[in-house]
């Protein structure tokens, strides 16, 4: 795989933040990404559904630079973050020493502060990942994220283990980070509806390929009871194959 990034801010693909040439993936004899071609602008929130196998995370691991076997061009800034499913904090370091893990400078502690503050965990700085609930673990791995500062921010269902209650709250959390860092987000999710009420834009992927790119036009904030969300949930569900009714 060829993989370029961004050095010291100088963008050498002009407007885009992401970019996929020809991208394949293989295990054995199964092509999980076949011939992926992608553009993402500088600062657009891309959410990516699809069923279960169909390569999401595969994609995600090869942005985040995990997997170096694939094939093709791949293009992504200087500054790339991920936030997984699971938390994957160090259970032996408190939660400022999670967040700051690996960050180098003078102002990490100012810096830790901000972040923490910015995802309303202040209050548990100096406690032990294993006295945190779900939705306040997941919070300290976006904060982790952010105080990197990443031009790219790699969600792979991040969200995906919450209660509903809670995931609500981490929509309202996610969408305050994103106003305030500005990050190109893509947002690996199952949910159509948390797709379209975070996202600028969607892609469903299907046997390696992407089947639909379609930009949600849909004003802020946004309602799942409103007429034209639920045409725009209808388009992605029968993308993915999905009828919603119950006989």
């Amino acid at each position: 795989m060829k993989r370029q990034t961004r050095v010291n801010g100088a963008t050498g693909r002009g407007p885009n933040a992401l970019v996929l040439g020809g991208v394949w993936r293989a295990f054995g004899d199964r092509r999980v990404l076949d011939g992926l071609d992608l553009v993402v602008p500088h600062g657009q929130f891309v959410a990516l559904l699809g069923h279960s196998g169909c390569g999401k995370s595969t994609l995600i691991r090869l942005l985040a630079d995990l997997d170096r076997e694939a094939q093709g061009e791949v293009f992504v800034p200087e500054r790339v973050a991920t936030v997984f499913q699971d938390a994957r904090l160090v259970p032996w370091k408190r939660v400022s020493d999670n967040v700051s893990l690996g960050v180098a400078g003078s102002d990490v502690a100012a810096r830790v502060r901000e972040v923490l503050i910015d995802v309303e965990m202040a209050d548990h700085a100096r406690a032990w990942p294993i006295t945190l609930s779900g939705g306040e673990a997941q919070r300290v791995a976006l904060a982790r994220a952010l105080i990197r500062r990443p031009d790219l921010l790699l969600l792979d269902e991040p969200f995906g283990s919450l209660d509903a209650l809670t995931t609500i709250k981490m929509h309202s959390l996610l969408a305050a980070m994103y106003a305030k860092y500005r990050p190109t987000v893509l947002f690996v999710t199952h949910d159509v509806e948390e797709a379209l009420l975070c996202a600028d834009r969607i892609l469903v992927l299907e046997q390696g390929r992407f089947i639909l790119d379609e930009a949600v036009l849909l004003n802020r904030p946004r309602r799942r009871t409103s007429v034209a969300f639920q045409a725009m949930r209808e388009r992605v569900l029968a993308a993915l194959g999905v009828v919603d009714v119950v006989e």
